[in-house]
């Protein structure tokens, strides 16, 4: 798929409107479906990032980094369109126990074990994730999930999730009218998990996630 397939892709996935988009990243319409077109055939790298934003997904799922050698990322940096990262700095973060992508898991506790980040990525703490329920979002088993302490998350975003002394990571939406949250995994083989003010049990957002690293095999 190239960078226009992906926008246009995860817009629908997420049933916004093309005006929807441009608000949020300060483009008209007319804009937002020029780039979904492959009208304007290289997607300035300078949007690509609120655009990621806006879309809740990241800037190497835009720009299919993943699916590129390392030939063709060369000439891309090359020819200005990435920016490389720097990794002048690192800090370390603590890795904390399993958390479940799959159905909530007991309460993460310390491992004793640090990871190295680059200090481009401002993460507080890092946990290895367990289950297939979020691969539609790129996280898959046994990964390393990032993520910033925060206690609130837009909705749409991927959080760390307490459920009384459950922990699970999740697309987190409140909806306040209703006074319902909903945890929505990536994948349809789960179903989501609605949390209504009935429901007597203890629900708290720990973090939002950022980024993940995987192991190559």
């Amino acid at each position: 798929m190239t960078v226009s397939d992906r926008l246009k892709k995860r817009r629908l996935e997420l049933g916004l409107s093309a005006a929807q988009v441009g608000e949020r990243v300060g483009k008209n319409k007319t804009t937002i479906y020029r780039y979904e077109n492959g009208e304007i055939e290289k997607v300035p790298y300078s949007i690509i990032v609120p655009l990621a934003k806006a879309l809740h997904t990241t800037p190497e799922y835009l720009m299919g980094w993943e699916e590129q050698n390392d030939d063709v990322m060369r000439q891309l940096e090359k020819d200005g369109h990435i920016t490389p990262l720097s990794l002048s700095g690192t800090h370390k973060v603590p890795l904390l126990g399993t958390i479940a992508c799959g159905n909530p898991i007991e309460a993460i506790e310390r491992t004793g074990e640090f990871i190295d980040l680059s200090d481009a990525i401002k993460g507080d703490f890092a946990l290895k994730c367990k289950g297939n329920s979020m691969v539609n979002a790129r996280i898959y088993d046994g990964d390393i999930v990032v993520c910033r302490k925060q206690d609130m998350v837009q909705n749409g975003e991927i959080a760390v999730v307490l459920i009384d002394n459950d922990v699970t990571l999740k697309r987190f939406y409140w909806y306040e009218d209703a006074k319902v949250a909903i945890l929505r995994p990536e994948n349809p083989d789960y179903k989501e998990i609605q949390i209504t003010a009935e429901d007597t049990v203890d629900v708290r957002i720990l973090g939002k996630a950022l980024t993940t690293i995987r192991e190559v095999k």
